[in-house]
């Protein structure tokens, strides 16, 4: 039999075999551990269920030594029960504490499946397109807002700042004057959002407003922008905050 010698792996490739390992055994602990959490609620809430019944005895009438014993018991249990409960989530928690479990990079906001960085008070405003590649950079887009509830997630969070004139968000017609497009490609027009407002040959970038409100500004203004990008539960968050 012929031995055919493996070639050595190299440092950056051991690590990303090693970050693999941690993530698939991060995850692993964290569906355990949830899974566990669920038992021992569903456990606790039969145990109280039994416990109250026992309790439950009509009026006048006393319990058996036996059904005292037995609600006694049950008690007990529901002590352990709920000291059990407790374990599970401080050892939850503490999963969920470790960066790689996180389900957005550090300064990133996690919400229904995708990841936002608002630059309010973490960047320098830049124009659209300084912003656009700054997301590029981070394998994001400018922020697609696909309909009214995304449109409040993104409003909510912009109410946590201070008052800003606008935000930039992923939507221009610098393709062709009055076809707004995405960044993910989609026209505007697909949406159930409002329309653009003062829109003109010189306003070719989109910005979002405190209300939710959309408008045409000029690309060469300065502005804080947020950045998306879909959540991936198999790819690391990285600890390391944004430059």
């Amino acid at each position: 039999m012929e031995l055919v010698q493996s070639r050595p792996e190299s440092c950056s490739e051991l690590r990303a075999h090693a970050d693999g390992g941690h993530r698939e055994q991060c995850w692993l602990s964290r569906r355990v551990a949830i899974f566990l959490l669920i038992a021992v609620l569903v456990k606790g809430l039969l145990l109280a269920l039994v416990l109250s019944l026992f309790n439950m005895a009509a009026p006048g009438t006393e319990q058996s030594a036996g059904d005292a014993g037995k609600a006694a018991e049950v008690a007990g249990q529901l002590s352990e029960c709920r000291a059990e409960l407790r374990a599970t989530s401080l050892l939850l928690h503490r999963i969920s504490q470790d960066w790689q479990c996180q389900l957005c990079p550090g300064g990133w906001l996690w919400s229904r499946g995708s990841c936002y960085y608002f630059s309010v008070g973490l960047q320098e405003d830049r124009r659209w397109n300084e912003s656009a590649a700054f997301c590029q950079q981070h394998d994001a887009h400018l922020a697609v807002i696909g309909d009214h509830r995304e449109m409040e997630v993104i409003q909510a969070q912009m109410g946590t700042y201070e008052p800003m004139a606008f935000l930039w968000v992923g939507l221009t017609d610098s393709l062709e004057e009055g076809q707004w497009m995405w960044e993910d490609g989609q026209p505007h027009q697909d949406h159930t959002l409002s329309e653009v407002q003062w829109n003109s040959e010189e306003r070719d970038c989109a910005d979002i407003r405190g209300d939710g409100s959309l408008f045409a500004s000029n690309c060469e203004a300065h502005g804080p922008w947020v950045c998306e990008k879909p959540w991936n539960p198999r790819k690391p968050s990285s600890p390391a905050s944004l430059a």
